[in-house]
């Protein structure tokens, strides 16, 4: 076969596009029994250039290919909203890339037979780490199997920055909260929440200390104290 064309297999198989001497060489479509669909460059009977790679559980891989499988730099789409970029070497994830989760958070680092590399144990995050949240909120710090845990930073994107402990997520322990306006609070955190004694410095340098109770609002507090 040469040139355009179109083969059907008996299993369900179909392909239509370029021929050279009887092999898929050149632009062509091949769509398996299971849905599966290839739109892309061919050589010599396999996938080789650039190509799009469709599933039909909504997986999606945009990029280049090599001997039929992802080979170079490509972008992956998982069905849950999480996004791959970066590079591919024998169809797995290997060298520099970007991994989007669904949470908001970003991984760039060094990848390594389809895990993260570096600051990372079993393809979760455990050691320093950063991520930016989609509200535009950022965290740099520690880690512990996937979960914010140990000394880190938070910044909102309205200018609030904590600085300080962490568990599992939460603020907890002793920490520093700096206001967009200059003022600052030192004391402790239980699961997020300010909690015991701590004090609050103006931005002109005056302090008072402040004790928080379990049933004290927050808010109440903050008024009290012109927050």
């Amino acid at each position: 076969m040469e040139g355009y064309g179109t083969m059907r297999w008996p299993g369900g198989e179909y392909y239509f596009g370029d021929w050279m001497a009887g092999v898929r060489t050149g632009q062509g479509i091949y769509r398996w029994s299971d849905g599966k669909r290839y739109d892309g460059k061919w050589i010599g009977d396999e996938m080789a250039g650039k190509g799009v790679l469709t599933w039909p559980t909504d997986d999606r891989y945009e990029g280049q290919f090599l001997n039929g499988m992802r080979h170079g730099r490509g972008t992956y789409h998982f069905p849950g909203g999480e996004k791959y970029i970066g590079d591919w070497v024998n169809g797995k994830r290997t060298g520099s890339g970007v991994m989007f989760f669904s949470d908001g958070s970003i991984y760039m680092g060094d990848w390594v037979d389809d895990e993260a590399s570096g600051e990372w144990f079993n393809n979760r995050r455990t050691g320093k780490g950063a991520i930016t949240r989609t509200s535009g909120g950022k965290y740099i710090g520690d880690w512990i199997n996937d979960n914010i845990t140990g000394q880190g930073i938070e910044i909102s994107p309205g200018g609030h920055k904590y600085e300080g402990q962490w568990i599992d997520g939460k603020k907890h322990g002793r920490g520093t909260f700096h206001f967009p306006n200059g003022n600052k609070y030192v004391g402790d955190w239980v699961n997020g929440v300010r909690t015991g004694q701590g004090i609050f410095t103006w931005r002109n340098g005056d302090q008072y200390e402040i004790k928080y109770s379990k049933n004290a609002s927050r808010d109440m507090i903050a008024n009290n104290f012109h927050i």
